[in-house]
């Protein structure tokens, strides 16, 4: 009886000694961590570092204030995530919603679909659209058959009850191959921007022999406008006129590189601003007996906004008016890339079309909202295609004798 009693004391020291132990293996030192072995957890330093005779180390817990900020930093990232997981699945329906309304108008006689949309009605729909083209390019080619070739071979622009213009026939076109043209156009008019650059040097040259104006001026002056005056506008398309003014090409006259630094002049010497837009307007006298073109258009509509600044209202709304004129005239209010089957218009030119129409009809609603009066262009213009200048680093130009003071401010009157 003594006997089991005495062994029964020697387990339940034992079990006492190996709790005492257990609690003491509480702590891991840093070693036994990076090794993944047991440690004894006894200060200052554990066995199993004594045995590898290195330090032993024991990391201290984080406090109570960091667990807490990085726990409340964990939720508001899982919120984050699931309001951006919604909005994009609220995003993803809108779009579906859009596509399926867009299809439905340009199918003809197509039913009406509930507003819920699933994948079987997209494909459906998608489908019908693709068995079907003629239903999309019709009003297109409605607005062909307005255009046609004058004796120069320009586009004019005639409705349908003119007795001078015979409709062209109509011809089948592909929507892939017109997709892929679109891809094709954007990057030839990217590429054509970077090398006309290049012309700048040798326009300027050209410029001053043909209107007798110096070149640093017209340096000087061009530089002002292309800073300060077209940012706004965007009257003339920079590449092609740079291009043409080398070479003497269509999109360049010497009426519009007068008007040009005339505009620009104003900002820096009011006397050589008189003097050159004398010599606009005489040149305007010639300009007019010529037909429609684009650089004539693009001067008119510069020297509205020239006059509209010197407070002359009814010059400037008579030059914006022969502008609006001679965009209709050119039909530039039909540039669609299909118009490039009447005539022979490359992708640049389809874009300088686009680019003076969309400028035609914001300047006219610019001087219509500033006079009170009704504008003239109600059709909406067309997209452009070329976007590289966005990526331009704008700086501000002075010249050589403007002052920060006298540079022209952000408003209806530049």
């Amino acid at each position: 009886m003594p006997k089991s009693r005495q062994a029964s004391d020697n387990a339940s020291r034992l079990d006492g000694h190996d709790r005492v132990n257990r609690s003491k293996r509480g702590l891991t030192c840093a070693n036994c961590r990076v090794r993944k072995t047991r440690c004894d957890g006894t200060q200052p330093g554990c066995k199993t570092c004594e045995v590898y005779g290195v330090e032993c180390r024991y990391e201290k817990a984080p406090p109570m204030s960091q667990i807490l900020a990085m726990a409340k930093r964990l939720q508001e990232t899982e919120q984050t995530i699931t309001e951006l997981r919604v909005a994009l699945h609220e995003a993803r329906e809108a779009n579906l919603a859009q596509h399926t309304f867009s299809i439905e108008r340009q199918i003809p006689n197509t039913p009406s679909v509930d507003t819920s949309f699933d994948s079987a009605s997209y494909i459906e729909a998608s489908s019908s659209t693709q068995v079907a083209p003629e239903s999309e390019t019709a009003p297109e080619q409605i607005l062909l058959s307005d255009l046609s070739l004058d004796e120069n071979g320009k586009l004019c622009y005639y409705g349908p009850t003119s007795a001078v213009h015979a409709p062209p026939p109509a011809e089948s076109t592909n929507i892939n191959d017109s997709h892929s043209s679109m891809s094709d156009a954007r990057s030839l008019l990217t590429s054509a921007a970077l090398e006309s650059k290049t012309w700048e040097e040798f326009a300027l040259g050209n410029a001053a022999i043909q209107t007798d104006i110096p070149r640093q001026m017209i340096s000087k002056l061009l530089q002002i406008y292309w800073t300060w005056i077209a940012p706004m506008f965007n009257w003339v398309y920079r590449p092609a006129f740079m291009r043409d003014m080398a070479i003497n090409g269509p999109c360049y006259s010497s009426f519009l590189v007068v008007v040009m630094c005339a505009h620009a002049a104003r900002f820096d010497d009011h006397q050589i601003s008189e003097l050159l837009i004398s010599r606009a307007r005489l040149l305007l006298g010639t300009e007019i007996l010529n037909p429609s073109s684009i650089p004539t258009a693009q001067g008119l509509l510069q020297l509205s906004a020239r006059e509209l600044a010197w407070g002359s209202i009814s010059q400037a709304w008579l030059y914006s008016g022969m502008a609006f004129r001679m965009v209709s005239d050119m039909g530039l209010h039909h540039s669609t890339t299909k118009i490039a089957t009447l005539g022979y218009l490359t992708a640049e030119d389809l874009e300088i079309r686009r680019r003076l129409f969309w400028s035609c009809y914001f300047w006219d609603k610019a001087i219509s909202l500033f006079l009170g009066r009704m504008p003239i262009l109600q059709e909406l213009p067309f997209d452009r295609l070329d976007d590289s200048a966005e990526n331009d680093l704008w700086a501000p130009y002075y010249g050589d004798q403007i002052s920060p003071d006298k540079a022209p401010r952000g408003n209806i009157r530049r």
